[in-house]
């Protein structure tokens, strides 16, 4: 499947629409080849991103490494790998360089255990006490890990201003809110409206205009700032802002 998905990546601007996608504070169908670089770097959690450094330190310092034929076959398919998902014009997400992401945490654990064979007793477990702390933190973003970020950029609220963070998220919590607060009326959904009924019984519309309420997904809004449909909602009054982990995914108008 390997090969496969190379290929497809390596001739995504040939299939399909362009993918809408918002990057280093502009939006934009076509983002610039640092773009995965960036993915990787500020979702990945911090312990990982720093043994993984300490595992190419590791591999530049030994250099018997280098002249396996297993790392260097696993080293090349990752250098040609990321290659061609950074310079394919269109870009989708994080999740399209999955295939390089167990390996970064394959070389972290392995950094890991080669530090810890010099550490005593009591060091070893202070060390791994940390390690497993630092390593839980991501769980906190359950159910929805789609929106971590890592202290680098200082998590999803300044993430917010370089990343589309939070695509169709707003939507079920936005809905579910409007059902707990007893909030009558028709709702249009800007940005994900096709998930909309699965999260709710209420008369839905597409017609924004003719909606009672109006829920904006912020990714959307990320997308296409200037999109009449967003422009409309100036004659709306702000009901309520939807937050999750901090980042607004979602506004309420009626």
């Amino acid at each position: 499947s390997i090969p496969e998905y190379i290929i497809q990546q390596a001739t995504l601007t040939r299939v399909g629409d362009p993918i809408p996608n918002f990057y280093l504070g502009k939006p934009t169908l076509y983002p610039d080849a640092t773009y995965y670089l960036f993915q990787i770097a500020t979702r990945t959690p911090e312990i990982i991103i720093n043994f993984f450094l300490v595992a190419i330190f590791i591999f530049l310092l030994k250099r018997n490494y280098l002249r396996s034929k297993y790392f260097l076959a696993i080293a090349i398919y990752l250098i040609f790998f990321f290659l061609v998902i950074s310079l394919t014009p269109q870009k989708g997400g994080v999740r399209f360089a999955l295939p390089l992401l167990p390996w970064v945490y394959i070389a972290a654990a392995w950094a890991f255990s080669q530090l810890t064979r010099y550490l005593k007793a009591n060091l070893f477990i202070l060390f791994s006490t940390i390690y497993i702390l630092l390593s839980l933190y991501p769980l906190t973003y359950h159910p929805n890990f789609y929106l971590y970020y890592n202290a680098f950029i200082e998590g999803p609220q300044n993430a917010f201003k370089y990343d589309l963070v939070g695509l169709c998220f707003g939507t079920k919590p936005a809905l579910e809110y409007l059902g707990r607060a007893g909030v009558p009326g028709s709702v249009a959904v800007i940005g994900c409206a096709d998930t909309a009924p699965y999260h709710t019984g209420r008369p839905l519309t597409k017609d924004s205009i003719k909606a009672d309420l109006v829920i904006l997904e912020s990714s959307y809004q990320q997308q296409f700032p200037n999109h009449p449909s967003i422009q409309d909602l100036q004659n709306r009054k702000l009901l309520q802002t939807i937050y999750q982990q901090g980042v607004a995914t979602a506004k309420i108008y009626h």
